[in-house]
């Protein structure tokens, strides 16, 4: 404010990127000349200039101890400044101020604020050794509380300027690609995770085949997570949407290899065990003698105990004992009770149609009140393998910290 000017900077400063920090903390550590550097002479304006050293001193022990103390000496410099004001007659104007009472005259006009802002400047110099966020850290992590407040296009604003001042950062990139998922932008994160795959291969693919998933590429998205998992990916989450896309390619075998991987890892996962049972069906529909596995037949009995809040565990056994009583009617009885039992926990009657080939004989074999009391919704169908959800950190560095780990840590299990 006196000045003009900055105490010090560095020589190349203009040079210097936004978030260098270092040769800013070195400059400071330079002694400062503030007035006299500007051929200041006058010896009115000496006592302010030792404030303002003492203000920047880069050492703690050189500084005021106390606002109250800066008070005390700007007070004291003010009261050096003071001279009797003549008395003038009405008539009279008062004499021109010389260069130098001009300038007297303009430094405590401004001292008051120049007092706020050494104050301010004495707080932040007093911690220069201490760790501190640079503008750009700022900006990410604004960026960051964005997205967890939920707004996600004032991320992507916030990592895109991020990005420009710093490209190819991967913690913006990825903070911006997932702030792009969540806006349903699929074209635009895919862009952005694909950007990410020197930093971890198996991650990125993961979530650029995420990305075709949802844009229904299916022949892509296997491609994808077929790479992400020959680079070592076994998140949980990622392997049963593989297994999902595979079934859409009706490459049943694999997605039962898949689903097998996942029992590996979690027992008693839901989707793996109803799903692998089902694809376990898939295999022997077409084939008039073959029967479904005996591990088919067991996916199917202990998805049904683990599911039993709902129809979707009784209806799946229903359809696995179903292909089983088509080729040996010892199983008709379990077939015709599971899809009973799935009626009266209100599967709509509906839902059976596309799986008529297993359940069309059963259907009449279930007693007439179940039926006639069964819900009915047309347009009502049973997904056993939907979509899931990665984790919706924007923090890639958190995603990192999963490499390697079977179990997802930021996402639910299905």
């Amino acid at each position: 404010l006196l000045t003009g000017r900055l105490p010090v900077k560095p020589a190349n400063a203009d040079d210097l990127p936004l978030d260098a920090y270092q040769p800013w903390l070195d400059c400071k550590r330079e002694s400062i000349e503030l007035l006299a550097e500007q051929g200041e002479t006058d010896a009115v304006n000496q006592p302010l200039n030792d404030i303002v050293q003492k203000c920047l001193a880069f050492d703690s022990a050189g500084r005021f101890a106390s606002a109250d103390e800066l008070a005390t000496s700007l007070r004291g410099y003010l009261d050096s400044t003071k001279q009797p004001t003549p008395s003038l007659s009405l008539s009279q104007s008062p004499p021109p101020l010389t260069h130098s009472a001009a300038r007297r005259a303009a430094f405590v006009a401004i001292l008051s604020l120049v007092a706020v802002a050494l104050v301010s400047i004495g707080l932040l110099w007093s911690s220069v050794n201490a760790p501190r966020s640079t503008p750009l850290e700022l900006l990410y992590q604004k960026g960051l509380d964005e997205y967890d407040a939920g707004e996600y296009a004032a991320a992507v604003d916030s990592f895109t300027i991020c990005l420009e001042r710093k490209p190819g950062w991967h913690l913006a990139l990825f903070g911006r690609a997932q702030a792009l998922r969540k806006l349903e932008k699929w074209h635009e994160a895919r862009s952005d995770y694909s950007a990410l795959k020197d930093s971890n291969p198996a991650w990125a693919y993961t979530f650029v085949g995420y990305c075709d998933m949802r844009m229904n590429d299916n022949t892509a998205s296997a491609a994808d997570f077929s790479t992400a998992y020959n680079r070592g990916q076994r998140d949980v989450l990622f392997l049963l949407n593989y297994a999902r896309i595979q079934i859409r390619r009706q490459r049943f075998v694999e997605a039962i290899n898949i689903y097998s991987e996942v029992l590996s890892i979690e027992p008693q996962n839901r989707m793996a065990l109803c799903n692998r049972a089902l694809m376990g069906v898939a295999r022997v529909t077409d084939h008039k003698m073959n029967m479904p596995s005996a591990e088919c037949l067991a996916d199917a009995v202990e998805y049904c105990r683990l599911e039993s809040d709902s129809f979707k565990g009784s209806f799946c056994a229903a359809i696995v004992f179903g292909e089983a009583a088509r080729k040996d009617s010892s199983y008709v009885e379990k077939a015709v009770s599971y899809l009973a039992e799935a009626l009266q926990k209100k599967l709509p009657l509906e839902a059976v149609s596309p799986y008529s080939a297993q359940l069309r004989a059963i259907v009449p074999l279930v007693d007439q009140t179940i039926r006639d009391r069964a819900a009915h919704d047309p347009k009502f169908r049973v997904s056993f393998t939907p979509g899931l959800e990665f984790s919706e950190t924007p923090r890639w560095d958190l995603i990192l910290q999963l490499s390697g780990s079977h179990t997802p840590k930021l996402a639910n299990n299905p």
